[in-house]
């Protein structure tokens, strides 16, 4: 595998994905292999087909290392929210006279604040800061080369659970990989996805996928609150299976076509094709459709309301959803739904890739752009070089 490049592993909710990809020259990404493969995925923080797990995952990689014709020696994972917990720490430093902030005071601040090695049950994966604030009251979400006596910091730390990463190592213990690194998937995509003067206020970010939907309250370079919660577009599907006998695939059809945004007569249809070749096109009352999908995206608007009026921090009401994703991003007027339940505006935000700027791309290449980040700076310093901001 090439220097410049390197290789990701994403667990969506249905499908395991793998890119392997570098900084292209004009600051996006080269691709130079990659492979997706469905498999069951999870919910509630447990893979719903352990026994396949395995296999699904050797194979993906093993397609995506002949698609670009090497191998891979180092893997960044993307850990999805479920398997995640995020937690904010202050720390302060007072230092007997005024000095010019260094690099390794702020990873002093870090160290104050890590004392999760104790945990039977999560490890950490990335911390970032908020912001630090400095003996004259001002806010900077980096501090080194600045004079101060004293040094107070916000910090946020993104953990996995130990469970997640031990079935992980141990699906990948036979390829024998050099390095394995792990990356908050959340984290990943509200660095990427969301501008620095976004995050810099308060932001919040929605991934709705297939089977899970997280919730992300960001500030400066860190997550504030993270939630998950089992609802996505595949529970759309299977409502819209149910409802009118049909295959999952013509459910899947039948869900892209829905839109929520235009007045409907009784003599609307929405149309999908048979799974007779011969037989005719399947038509269906739009009405009895639009209902019958509504239920459940109402559903993931109410959840959505519960997670934000659950965080422990306040922001302000003007603050709009930032919402990504396969699950209901592609079904025209579905925001416009969830943002009357949530009370804000809810605007549907994809990858700044050209060619590639679609939602369901979002946490794959989040966790792309973070690795390569990443294999620029030092390991243990996530904190500072990569999220460099004037």
């Amino acid at each position: 595998m090439s220097k410049r490049s390197v290789a990701v592993l994403n667990f969506g909710t249905r499908h395991l994905s793998v890119l392997i990809g570098s900084r292209s020259v004009n600051g996006t990404f080269d691709i130079h292999g990659s492979a997706e493969s469905e498999y069951g995925g999870y919910m509630n923080g447990e893979f719903l087909e352990p026994e396949k797990l395995t296999v699904a995952v050797q194979d993906t990689i093993a397609k995506a290392e002949n698609n670009a014709f090497c191998k891979i020696t180092h893997l960044y994972i993307g850990v999805p929210a479920e398997f995640s917990a995020v937690v904010v720490k202050d720390v302060n430093i007072d230092f007997p006279r005024r000095k010019r902030i260094k690099e390794e005071d702020v990873e002093k601040l870090f160290e104050l604040a890590d004392d999760f090695s104790a945990s039977a049950t999560h490890s950490v994966i990335n911390r970032c800061p908020i912001y630090y604030v400095l003996d004259d009251g001002s806010k900077v979400i980096d501090p080194r080369g600045k004079i101060t006596q004293t040094i107070d910091a916000t910090l946020s730390f993104v953990l996995a659970e130990k469970e997640f990463l031990g079935t992980v190592n141990k699906i990948l213990s036979p390829l024998h990989f050099e390095t394995i690194d792990y990356f908050s998937e959340p984290l990943s995509e509200t660095l990427f996805l969301l501008a620095p003067e976004v995050r810099d206020n308060v932001a919040i970010l929605v991934d709705c996928g297939y089977l899970s939907t997280s919730v992300s309250l960001v500030m400066g370079d860190g997550l504030l609150c993270l939630r998950s919660f089992s609802l996505g577009g595949g529970h759309i599907m299977a409502d819209l299976c149910s409802a009118f006998k049909i295959s999952p695939k013509q459910a899947e059809q039948l869900k892209q076509d829905i839109a929520f945004n235009i007045e409907l007569s009784p003599e609307d249809f929405y149309q999908v094709q048979s799974q007779n070749s011969e037989s005719e096109d399947l038509k269906f009352n739009a009405i009895e459709v639009n209902q019958v999908a509504k239920s459940r995206v109402v559903q993931i608007g109410k959840m959505i309301k519960k997670c934000l009026d659950d965080f422990d921090f306040e922001y302000p009401d003007y603050i709009p959803v930032m919402i990504t994703g396969g699950g209901v991003c592609y079904m025209k007027g579905a925001t416009n739904i969830i943002s009357k339940i949530v009370d804000r505006d809810v605007q549907i935000i994809v990858p700044p890739v050209p060619q590639m700027d679609k939602p369901v791309s979002s946490a794959s290449l989040s966790v792309l752009d973070l690795a390569l980040k990443q294999r620029k700076s030092s390991p243990i310093m996530v904190l500072i070089k990569i999220f460099k901001r004037k």
